[in-house]
Parts: structure tokens; C-alpha cells; sequence
């Protein structure tokens, strides 16, 4: 059934009997049928607003739908529903839209059984038609319609699926076996009755491989897999072993616990751990072979439903280091859940990624508050977690055009949040990378919402301390701003001036790499909006009394772009070497490293040769007692680093 409940249905009903004894006499006629939601009436003409009341109307969601053998007509496939038969009044008031309401191709029959036991009447409703792809879609449409709506941890606040922790199931399962200790039993019989209490609350129970059952009954097994995979486990007592293993770790568990098995999670945990992962790599094999599995909205929704319980969680935080030895290299920290994890990401990748999916489709799923709480995940400890949320991030901006004003708009509000309230952040490398390759798909004029980014967001990042950790990331996305548009130079290097370390020689060298990368794409109309600042910031580099960020700042006029624009522009030369000739004279005569020296002596000698009248001038008006009065030019205008 291509169209769902919107192809053509033959049926007749009757309310005297069972079908097979009214056959005699009784002839097929045509009448619609109207499914929305978990209702299904059946109506002799085509339902509209202000309709009679339908000739049936059942609930789907406890319904049995089978193929029917014989049909008792001329139609070569059928199949039927039974279902129990909706009380009056029970939708009283509720009419059929006029674009929902269905037939569907085929001859069914229904029949209203005698009571059954518990008293509720039972409705059959007889499908048969000539295709049996109409018979199978029917059968497919009508069987994941009964699953139940339900998930195992309810609805929160927000509407959403909550997710169940399975923890609620252990503790049931230790209150059981407390109360068998209390009564005297043993420990085997306290362990015994927790496991079995387990197993009657575990929402985690093996299904059948969806491949392996007939092709109408996968969506709705499906579902069923998906509402299986919405279980959390929260317990980090133990860890994610094969199923196999379940019972010798269990055992040994509680062995160590001292036989209770009270605060060891039992072998039907462990187990039901390993079905969740083996069920999460059968939908990423389902999802990589099956063209039509994914590409419907339920199963989508619900999908998508799962990995919300899943992934959008609050993030583990890693335990204290107990106190050892300081030369023992801390080990990275590893989310005890990342087995189950990893597979819901490469599930979710892969949906972003395949193009058979219909992007209104991933639209609808992928919605803001979906995109909100996957970024806010790029804090978690795990770095192989920051890794899947970046290539899925990198997906979403690609496949979806809609989603990428929100993407940046939320990793801006993240970068405000660290720079501004609480100076940490674990993903803000990962982030920057993303942002990289959005910068470099920008057009040509950049529009003024990525100039806006660039000033409140991006050059703000150089003030926090853990600079470093992403400083190479952030160095990048300037660089490839200024490369589209010389002039948002008069932007960033005023930036970098500004948050300027102190007392950190590796910042300060990181910065210097930084400012030589900018000044590639400076103009000489750029100059003039921050000529005095970088004079004046330089000066005090040059002087400080670390040699090796004095070197660096003296290999900026190595490079080509910088020494043209230093040395050959009058105003730019006329305005910053009165500023930086006394640091220049003082490092070439007084300064303990010989390399300091030769890079200060070749750079004043360049000034000579390119303007010696400004040179002359520069050289007169320094004191002849300077290395007397400032200990050679070094250090005056910084505080000296503390003793060791």
C-alpha cells in the first residue's frame, strides 16, 4: 500500500453474526473506511463534516490484524482485523475531517462477534482485494497503528518521551528480595526474587529480527524496537559485557557484595543491557538497507523520539582523580553508557546523512529543540561524543538549509555563555571547527549577521584563560574572515590588542602567530584604525624580559606583508618607529641573547636604509644614558616575573 489509508477499500458490515455464518446471501459493498488516530470507523458513504454516525467504529491499538485464508470471494487476497468495538458516546462529538477520511483498495467484511469473555464485544473487519501489495501496505498500515502510543518512561513537561532509567526496575527488583531476607529466606532465594521482579517490570525483552518476519509486520516491529532502545541505564556500577558473560559477572558481583545481591546490578540487567545494543545495531543495519523503513513519518517521529531519551541527557561529569603519584598522566574520562551511545550517534548519523530519506521529513524531526539540545551536548567530557556531534552537526548544516541560521545563532549563545558566566566549556574546539567551514562557505560581501558573529562572539573567545585549548581553531575562522573582506582586519587585530595575555609568554607567542596570519590580507587603508594601539602593544613586547616572545615579535617583519607595510608606508613608518625605535636600539646593543640582538640590529639597519632622515631623528632624541636608567631598555614596562 503505497498511499497508507488513502487507497480505495470494499467492505460490507454485519452486526447479526460471524462472517462465516451470514455467507449465504450476502453480497460486497462498497463503503469507506476512516482512520485517525487509533480510531477506525467504517462509514457506508464517503465521510464528510456533519456525516451519520459510521457503521463501525473500533479501536486499532488492541487489534489483531492477520491474513485471511479464505476469502469467500471473488477477490484473490484478504486479511482481517479484530478488534473490541468502542463503547457509544465514547467519541461523541468528534466529526471526520473532510481531507482524512480513506477507503482502501479491496472487499472487507465485518461482523460484530457474540461477547467474548470479558465481556467487551469484538468487531471483524474482512479486507480483501486483487493486489496483494494493497493487502500487505493494509496489513503494514493498520498492525504499527495498534502499537501503542506509550513509552516506557512516560511524557515530560515538554510533551516529549522522558526517558525510563533502568535503575527504577533495579531498585523494585532489591526491595523484593529485602523483603525475602526479612522473611528468612536465603540469599540465593533473595537473589532468585529479584531477578524474577525484574523480569516481569523490565520494559528490555528480546523481539524477533525485524528481517525475519513477514514484510507487514516489520513497521510495526519497528516501533516496538524503538520503544525498547528508550531505556536508560544510569547505574555505572558495572560494565556494558556481553551477554554471554552476564551470569559469571553477575555472579562474581554479588560474590564480592557479599552474597546478597542487593547493591550489584543482577544477570537479567546485564542482559538486558546487551539486547538494548544488539536491537540499537540492528535499526543502524535496518536504516542502511531498507530504502522505505525510515521514510515515514511515525517511524521517524518515534525514532527520533528515541534518541532524545538517549543522547539529549544530563551530561556525566567525571569523578574526582584520588591522590597518587603527579608524574601519572590522567587518563581521559570514557561515559560508561558509550556502548549504547555510540550506536544511537551512528543511528542518528546515518538518518542525517541518506538521501532517500525525504528532507520534509527530517525537517519535522530535526526541529529546533532538537538541534538546541544536541549542541548543548558539545560540553560533554568524552571526546569520541564531541567527535560524533561535530560530523552530525556538519551533516545537519548541509542537508538542511532551514536549520543553519539556528546553528550558529545557538553556538554564538554558547560562546557568550563561556566567555561571560562560566569560563568553561569542553567542546569549544569542536565548535569552531564547524564554524570554520561555515565561514568558508560564506559569500562574497559577508552579510552583516556573520560580521555581528564575528565581533560579539568570535574575537571575544580570545579573552579566557583556556584560550590555548582552542586557540588554533579560533586563529583559523579569523584568518579565512579576513581572507573574504581585508577590512574586517580593522576588526580583529583591534580584538587581539585588546585581550592582549599577560605574564603568559606561550599566549603572548600564540598571539603574535595570530597577528602575522591577519596581517597577510591588511590593506594600507586598514592601517590607520589601529596603527598607535599595535605600536604602542608591540613596544611593550619587545621590552618585556621574556627573550623568546621578544623574538617572536621581531620575526614579524620577516614576513613579507608585515615588513611592506612597516617599513615602505610613510605614515604607517612616520607614526610607529618613534614608539618602537627605543626598544629596537636597546635590544641591539644591550639584550642578553645574542639572537634578540642580530634581529634588532638587522630591522634598525632596514629603517636606515628605507628612511634615514626618520631615522636620524629617532636615534637623536634617545637619551645618551638610557642603558643606564632603564638596565638597557629591558623590561621598564612590565612587572618582573617572580623568583622560582
Amino acid at each position: 500500500m503505497s498511499g497508507g489509508n488513502r487507497s480505495k477499500v470494499q467492505t460490507v458490515t454485519d452486526r447479526a453474526g460471524w462472517l462465516a455464518r451470514h455467507e449465504e446471501g450476502r453480497k460486497w459493498a462498497k463503503v469507506f473506511v476512516h482512520l485517525r488516530g487509533h480510531t477506525l470507523s467504517v462509514f457506508a458513504d464517503k465521510p464528510a463534516k456533519g456525516a451519520a454516525e459510521p457503521l463501525v467504529r473500533v479501536d486499532i491499538r488492541h487489534a489483531t490484524v492477520a491474513p485471511l485464508e479464505a476469502a469467500r470471494t471473488s477477490k484473490r487476497h484478504a486479511f482481517e482485523v479484530v478488534c473490541a468495538e468502542q463503547p457509544e458516546g465514547a467519541q461523541a462529538g468528534e466529526e471526520p475531517a473532510a481531507a482524512a477520511p480513506d477507503a482502501a483498495a479491496g472487499a472487507p467484511a465485518a461482523a460484530t462477534a457474540p461477547a467474548a469473555d470479558d465481556g467487551a464485544a469484538r468487531v471483524r473487519l474482512a479486507f480483501a482485494g486483487e493486489s496483494r501489495e494493497d493487502m500487505e501496505g493494509w496489513l503494514s498500515f493498520l498492525a504499527a497503528a495498534a502499537v501503542p502510543p506509550t513509552w516506557p518512561g512516560g511524557f515530560g513537561i515538554d510533551k516529549r518521551p522522558a526517558p525510563f532509567l533502568y535503575s527504577r526496575v533495579e531498585r523494585a527488583a532489591q526491595i523484593a528480595a529485602q523483603h525475602v531476607r526479612q522473611d528468612g529466606g536465603s540469599a540465593a532465594d533473595a537473589r532468585a526474587a529479584a531477578e524474577a521482579e525484574e523480569a516481569r517490570l523490565s520494559p528490555i525483552h528480546r523481539l524477533p529480527a525485524i528481517k525475519s518476519v513477514p514484510a507487514w509486520q516489520q513497521r510495526a516491529l519497528l516501533l516496538r524496537k524503538l520503544r525498547l532502545c528508550s531505556v536508560s541505564f544510569d547505574s555505572t556500577s558495572s560494565p556494558m559485557i556481553d551477554a554471554g558473560e552476564a551470569e559469571e559477572e553477575a555472579a562474581a558481583a554479588a560474590a564480592a557484595a557479599g552474597g546478597d545481591g542487593s547493591s550489584v546490578p543482577s544477570a537479567t540487567t546485564l542482559v538486558a543491557r546487551d539486547t538494548k545494543r544488539q536491537t540499537l545495531l540492528e535499526l543502524v543495519d535496518v536504516c542502511d538497507t531498507s530504502r522505505t523503513a525510515f521514510n515515514d513519518y511515525r517511524v521517524l517521529d518515534d525514532t527520533f523520539a528515541m534518541l532524545r531519551a538517549n543522547l539529549i541527557r544530563a551530561l556525566p561529569k567525571p569523578v574526582a582523580p584520588t591522590p597518587g603519584d603527579p608524574d601519572e598522566e590522567e587518563e581521559p574520562f570514557m561515559d560508561p553508557q558509550w556502548p549504547h551511545l555510540a550506536v544511537a550517534y551512528e543511528l542518528l548519523l546515518h538518518l542525517v546523512s541518506l538521501d532517500w530519506i525525504e528532507l520534509p521529513l527530517k525537517k519535522k524531526v530535526i526541529d529546533p529543540s532538537f538541534v538546541r539540545g544536541l549542541l548543548q551536548l558539545f560540553d560533554s567530557e568524552d571526546m569520541r561524543e564531541r567527535d560524533y556531534l561535530k560530523t552530525i552537526t556538519h551533516r545537519i548544516y548541509s542537508k538542511l538549509t532551514q536549520r543553519r541560521a539556528l546553528i550558529r545563532r545557538v553556538i554564538c549563545n554558547i560562546f557568550f555563555e563561556f566567555v561571560y558566566e562560566t569560563q568553561e566549556h569542553n567542546g569549544v574546539a569542536e565548535m569552531l571547527e564547524i564554524l570554520a567551514s561555515i565561514i568558508n562557505g560564506f559569500a562574497v560581501p559577508i552579510k552583516d549577521e556573520h560580521k555581528v558573529m564575528l565581533a560579539r562572539a568570535l574575537v571575544p573567545l580570545h579573552k579566557p584563560a583556556s584560550v590555548m585549548t582552542y586557540h588554533p581553531q579560533l586563529s583559523y575562522c579569523m584568518a579565512l574572515y579576513v581572507a573574504k573582506d581585508h577590512t574586517l582586519t580593522r576588526e580583529i587585530i583591534p580584538g587581539l590588542l585588546r585581550y592582549w595575555p599577560f605574564g603568559n609568554s606561550q599566549k603572548q607567542i600564540m598571539f603574535l602567530n595570530e597577528l602575522e596570519d591577519v596581517f597577510e590580507y591588511v590593506r594600507d587603508d586598514d592601517m590607520p584604525f589601529f596603527r598607535r594601539p599595535l605600536a604602542l602593544r608591540l613596544k611593550k613586547v619587545l621590552g618585556g624580559y621574556h627573550f623568546q616572545v621578544a623574538e617572536r615579535a621581531l620575526c614579524l617583519w620577516h614576513a613579507e606583508r608585515f615588513a611592506v607595510l612597516m617599513l615602505e608606508g610613510a605614515a604607517t613608518r612616520s607614526e610607529m618607529l618613534p614608539h618602537l625605535f627605543p626598544m629596537l636600539h636597546a635590544n641591539a646593543h644591550r639584550h642578553w641573547h645574542e639572537s634578540v640582538r642580530q634581529l634588532s640590529a638587522h630591522i634598525l639597519d632596514q629603517y636606515a636604509e628605507t628612511d634615514s632622515d626618520l631615522f636620524e631623528t629617532c636615534l637623536a632624541a634617545v637619551p645618551a644614558d638610557a642603558d643606564e636608567d632603564d638596565g638597557g631598555g629591558l623590561g621598564h614596562l612590565e612587572k618582573p616575573p617572580a623568583a622560582e
